[in-house]
């Protein structure tokens, strides 16, 4: 099997580059250097890297260490080093880029905001995953900032995800990882319990030494986990202990990493010292990936909701600008009938309008007969006189006779209306306005509208942000409202009404009922991907027939059973 030469007596498997590795220790310890030194080995071995650098530290790979020769050609884009500037909306193209091109690439994050930066690499992983098809190393630094244990956003829940199906998946799409990070207790653990090989420099947190105690026990033996939990923060710089159980690279052993070959730009400035700056760096053949970065960025650009707001917003000041300055115009009023053709249409509107004086008339008797028939057979009647409204003020008066006719609160309920009142009814304990959006299809200006005119008739009442509906407005629904069903006629009142991706997602979830089942477990059963699913989950949730138990599991709601 071909191997890569680290150091002396130190070689990993070629194969390192689909592998999964995590890279651990307190900066300074050693572990750019090493994730250095493995990009150097792989590309004298003619294979692919891309590194995720957020500071800046990675150019030097361009030069040698001493700066006077060119080193690695590869492609920067972005950061104050940039060979192609980096666009945030970008991402998706520099992933295809990556992807289809034989370049080795680093992309520089420095110059973009936190939260600008997780947006880019969720769209650029998620990307990269799809497209991907050759071997890869993706070298993610300060991986524990887009791959976090705790994400703190929507973007940084979004772009977990996507490092989870590079760090679980990638591997068939040819991509592996090396994921480093400083502090094992932040880092995502479905991310890190995928690697094989585990590299540990110099930890010294207490309560990083407990994540990492749990993290190596995964790849080494308890006698090993003691022996490394018993100097591994007594390491000294360049010094770590690889572990790993993989078939082709069964190691445990501590190992002095060499310097690698090329400019250490992360270096930490030293105090009365001038950083040198190397003198040769190597320059990339570029051809037309710039131009097509650009043109792919202008492109996602042109469809983001935010800037097509913006440019509506400017059209329309351009327009208030243009009214300004247009002179006005006196409007003329021209007739459209001559005198004899309005004389003609008044004499319809009134024949017309006598016509249906006489059909209200007849129609009242009619209602007079149904009254007495039915008082004749003892059943009570709520009648009510409605006198018409006239068709024309013009019209000859004409005598008026009282119009009857069943009414209830439930005839003048409107379909809207209907639906929210319906929803809460179903209900007791009251439902929140989002699940009302979920239940009825009405956006959120439409259900709060609805909402409000419910109370002002006092169909319902608002409790602490809980809908409930009144007795009244239950008495209001008539025969038309049933109350849910329960148990199994529960399970398949819902099944046969949601859509089709929630109800497969709700189906699988009832067979494991009462086990809570990990969400990544969901894609299988469904055929969905990550995306899609969590969607569905999302809106089944809003539904309230399943709940969330402990971190990424969920289960089908009790309530169902």
């Amino acid at each position: 099997m071909k191997t890569i030469q680290l150091g002396d007596g130190l070689t990993l498997p070629i194969d390192i580059i689909t592998m999964r590795s995590l890279v651990l220790g307190v900066s300074g310890s050693g572990k750019s250097t090493f994730g250095r030194l493995l990009a150097e080995k792989i590309h004298e071995a003619g294979q692919r890297f891309c590194v995720i650098d957020l500071k800046n530290d990675w150019w030097g790979l361009k030069s040698s260490a001493d700066g006077k020769r060119a080193a690695i050609p590869i492609v920067i884009i972005g950061g104050p080093r940039a060979d192609i500037p980096l666009d945030e909306n970008a991402g998706a193209a520099v992933a295809d880029i990556v992807a289809e091109t034989p370049h080795s690439f680093v992309i520089d994050l420095d110059q973009l905001s936190k939260s600008k930066g997780i947006r880019f690499l969720g769209v650029f992983l998620e990307r990269l995953y799809d497209v991907n098809r050759e071997p890869l190393l993706l070298i993610c630094d300060e991986a524990d900032r887009y791959a976090p244990q705790k994400p703190m956003s929507v973007e940084a829940n979004v772009t977990l995800g996507a490092a989870d199906d590079i760090a679980r998946r990638g591997r068939k799409r040819g991509i592996g990882s090396l994921w480093l990070s400083q502090r094992p207790a932040v880092i995502a653990k479905n991310v890190t319990s995928q690697c094989e090989l585990v590299v540990t420099f110099r930890t010294t947190s207490s309560l990083d030494l407990k994540e990492l105690k749990d993290h190596i026990g995964r790849v080494a033996s308890s006698e090993q986990v003691a022996a490394t939990m018993s100097q591994v923060a007594g390491l000294r710089d360049g010094q770590a202990i690889l572990m790993s159980q993989h078939p082709h690279l069964r190691v445990f052993k501590t190992a002095q990493f060499p310097m690698p070959a090329t400019f250490d730009s992360s270096a930490t400035p030293r105090i009365g010292t001038r950083r040198a700056e190397p003198k040769q760096l190597a320059a990339p053949d570029l051809d037309a990936l710039g131009d097509r970065i650009r043109a792919a960025a202008e492109k996602a650009k042109a469809s983001d909701p935010k800037h097509l707001q913006a440019r509506v917003r400017e059209l329309e000041l351009q327009l208030k600008k243009a009214d300004a300055r247009a002179p006005q115009v006196e409007r003329v009023n021209v007739p459209v009938l001559g005198d004899g053709e309005i004389v003609k249409l008044r004499g319809l509107v009134s024949d017309l309008d006598l016509a249906g004086k006489r059909a209200c008339e007849h129609a009242a008797l009619m209602f007079d007969a149904i009254g007495r028939a039915v008082a004749a057979w003892g059943v009570p009647v709520l009648l009510q006189r409605r006198d018409p409204a006239p068709r024309h003020t013009n019209s000859a008066a004409v005598p008026r006779q009282p119009v009857l006719r069943q009414v209830s609160e439930r005839d003048e309920l409107p379909k809207g209306e209907r639906a929210v009142l319906i929803a809460c009814a179903q209900y007791p304990d009251g439902v929140k306005r989002d699940q009302l959006t979920i239940l009825t299809g009405y956006k959120r200006s439409t259900r709060d509208a609805y909402v409000q005119r419910l109370r002002e008739r006092e169909f319902v009442e608002d409790h602490h942000g809980d809908i409930i509906a009144t007795p009244v407005g239950v008495e209001a629904l008539g025969s038309d409202f049933e109350p849910l069903p329960t148990g199994a006629a529960l399970r398949e009142h819902w099944l046969g009404r949601l859509p089709e991706g929630e109800r497969r997602v709700l189906e699988v979830l009832l067979q494991h009922y009462p086990k809570a089942v990990e969400r990544s477990l969901l894609d299988g059963p469904t055929g969905y991907q990550r995306s899609t699913r969590d969607a569905y989950l999302q809106r089944l949730a809003s539904r309230r027939l399943i709940v969330q138990v402990g971190r990424g599991e969920v289960r089908a709601s009790q309530e169902l059973f």
